[in-house]
């Protein structure tokens, strides 16, 4: 057989790998976009970054998720800054960012690696511990890109410390941290800052970090709205606040 006919067999068996599987995801629905967003994308209404952060992010449901309620600050004209408090990676405080670089953004977070113990649950109920160590985004990660350069002041130090100390209207406050601490104080420091419709969202409630979700419990009974799921792979919640 010649070099040019195993090329082409293997073009061909590339091409129907492809379209099967291109097929089979779009009958499963694993190629479905909301239909806002993909209108506003096909009307060329979205940052090219923002479109970036959406192909790389795993997690399409979280990135719909906040894309959508960034949205609605901007369609109820909700006023105050955006504010991350903690980060594991860059797709929320990115897509954040460049929804609107006009608002003021505040990041939080002690930006170090640490050793965190994780438990593993299998399906007889067996639950092992696994000491792990996490690699966050660094503070040069942040500091030295051009999105975060605009309207941005970002903070290093440890989360509960930092975050009593804004004084500004919130709009906008994504708190991911598995520290008990770290979540109550900010979830009732920003309540109080948080404007009227603003917006609260806190990952890890619906996972295996028992004290997030104790947090979040505690805070919820001291005022009158509730949090309700998203179906993320970490199990965020929201909140919106009473006008």
């Amino acid at each position: 057989m010649s070099t040019i006919a195993i090329i082409n067999i293997i073009f061909v068996n590339a091409i129907i790998i492809f379209g099967v599987s291109y097929y089979w995801s779009k009958w499963t629905f694993k190629l479905f976009k909301p239909y806002r967003w993909q209108e506003k994308v096909n009307l060329q209404l979205i940052h090219r970054g923002i479109e970036e952060v959406e192909r790389k992010d795993k997690d399409k449901v979280r990135t719909y998720t906040f894309w959508y309620l960034l949205e609605r600050l901007e369609d109820a004209q909700v006023e105050g800054a955006l504010v991350c408090a903690g980060i594991e990676n860059m797709t929320i405080p990115l897509l954040m960012r460049l929804h609107n670089n006009e608002r003021k953004m505040f990041v939080v977070d002690p930006f170090e690696n640490k050793n965190e113990i994780v438990e593993h649950e299998n399906c007889n109920g067996e639950v092992t511990k696994e000491k792990k160590q996490i690699d966050y985004v660094r503070y040069a990660d942040l500091v030295g890109r051009e999105e975060f350069e605009l309207n941005t002041q970002i903070v290093q130090g440890r989360i509960s410390d930092e975050i009593t100390k804004l004084d500004t209207p919130i709009a906008f406050i994504e708190i991911d941290s598995v520290s008990y601490n770290d979540v109550y104080t900010s979830l009732t420091h920003a309540y109080k800052h948080l404007s009227k419709g603003g917006i609260m969202v806190v990952h890890d409630y619906n996972h295996i970090w028992t004290e997030v979700k104790a947090a979040v419990d505690r805070f919820q009974m001291s005022v009158p709205e509730c949090f309700v799921p998203v179906a993320d792979s970490y199990g965020s919640v929201i909140l919106v606040k009473n006008r």
